[in-house]
């Protein structure tokens, strides 16, 4: 306990009363109850509202500076309502007058003991939650950096599935092709040719999609590719033509008027697409057409009116920016739509509706991915029984010259080839 008085009587009383229950030190001035403040650890403290010449409101205010958790009791021996308001805001949890009566000190005295108390029990619990949330943090950081990782080996697995059927769908012609053959010559030469082009091309954007991967896991990013829009949309024609989702049915590109660059690195751009389409020509098992298309917006979308309802919903608008121009490439199919209840979910990562074995629940969730990635979003519009318009927005802009005169997307073995 510290009393602060510039009167004897009181200090040596408070020192008599109280020297049983508390180490009490007395002084009679602000300097040194200060710097006794600063090298002790008080509980409590008595303080007289003048001290010589000082406020001992200002001496509350130093103290509670010091430390919050110190119960003062202020004396007075001339009382007012307007400074005993002050020293209660001020942080005091009594305020007494003098002479006081040893009865009332006793009390105020005990009950700034239990606040004492209470206090340094809220303290040391808040301290063991503290120690139990970082503990929980932990955990946490572990479990999504293990599902993260998880996420990551399932995408590239998943990614991998679409050039590894478009090449095994080509090496099945080319077998075909050479399976009675005794040599090659026009027509069929050139075509085998062009077969071991889009598996060399195909082989190549394996290894993007590992050296994609292997970036994220190490946060190091990479410049988007300047990739035009018509030739990745191309690509996506190319490679599908000999995919098994194809079978009986059509696949149709539209391509803009005018060629632009979309906001997303090639590859990625192209595998998006692929997993639209594939997913648009799994959706029924009639035949079919799957037209996909672009389109070029030179002004801001009203993303005031985007609002999600049973055959409309958006992902990634939250994150979009809206500043033009942009392209938009749709996937339009002919299938069974998406029901009401499941178009909310359809990007959650792992969720499917297919039958066990049939589907990753990967698909949406990394075309999602990707475009937030580039600050675009995705709008579907469903109609159970009549099909679905997937709808990916991008920032784009112009095609740079040197894109006219090389090709990207070539199978060369260089930065920018799949």
């Amino acid at each position: 306990m510290l009393v602060v008085d510039d009167e004897e009587g009181p200090r040596t009383s408070l020192r008599m009363v109280f020297k049983n229950q508390f180490s009490v030190y007395a002084v009679d001035n602000c300097a040194d109850a200060l710097e006794f403040v600063r090298d002790h650890a008080v509980h409590i403290a008595v303080l007289d509202l003048h001290i010589g010449r000082r406020c001992g409101l200002e001496l509350l205010v130093r103290i509670k500076e010091l430390d919050p958790r110190i119960e003062v009791i202020m004396l007075t021996a001339q009382e007012s309502l307007e400074t005993a308001k002050q020293a209660m805001r001020s942080g005091a949890c009594d305020y007494l007058g003098k002479p006081f009566e040893l009865a009332t000190m006793r009390e105020a005295v005990a009950r700034a003991h239990r606040l004492r108390a209470i206090a340094n029990n809220v303290e040391s619990n808040t301290e063991r939650l503290r120690t139990v949330t970082d503990q929980l943090h932990d955990s946490f950081s572990r479990e999504e950096l293990t599902r993260t990782a998880n996420e990551i080996y399932a995408g590239v697995i998943h990614d991998l599935n679409n050039p590894l059927a478009i090449i095994a769908g080509y090496v099945d012609v080319l077998h075909q092709r050479i399976a009675d053959a005794t040599s090659l010559a026009g027509d069929d030469l050139k075509d085998f040719r062009t077969h071991l082009h889009t598996i060399s091309k195909q082989v190549n954007t394996c290894c993007d999609i590992s050296a994609r991967y292997l970036r994220f896991m190490s946060r190091v990013g990479r410049d988007p590719q300047q990739v035009p829009v018509n030739q990745v949309l191309s690509e996506v024609e190319q490679l599908l033509r000999n995919h098994p989702s194809l079978k009986s049915s059509l696949l149709v590109v539209d391509p803009l008027a005018e060629d632009a660059v979309a906001g997303l690195q090639g590859t990625e751009l192209l595998q998006a697409l692929l997993n639209l389409a594939i997913n648009a020509l799994q959706s029924t098992d009639a035949p079919q057409t799957v037209r996909i298309s672009a389109e070029f917006y030179p002004r801001p979308l009203p993303v005031s009116t985007f609002v999600n309802g049973p055959e409309m919903h958006y992902s990634g608008v939250e994150s979009f920016n809206n500043t033009p121009p942009f392209v938009a490439i749709s996937v339009a199919d002919h299938g069974s739509g998406i029901p009401a209840h499941v178009l909310p979910r359809i990007f959650e990562t792992y969720f499917t509706t297919k039958a066990p074995g049939k589907g990753t629940g990967l698909g949406l969730s990394i075309v999602a991915r990707l475009v937030r990635s580039a600050h675009g979003f995705i709008r579907v519009n469903t109609r159970p029984g009549l099909g679905t318009v997937m709808t990916i927005i991008l920032p784009a802009g112009p095609v740079p010259l040197a894109s006219l005169s090389e090709d990207p997307l070539a199978a060369d073995g260089s930065p920018a080839a799949l």
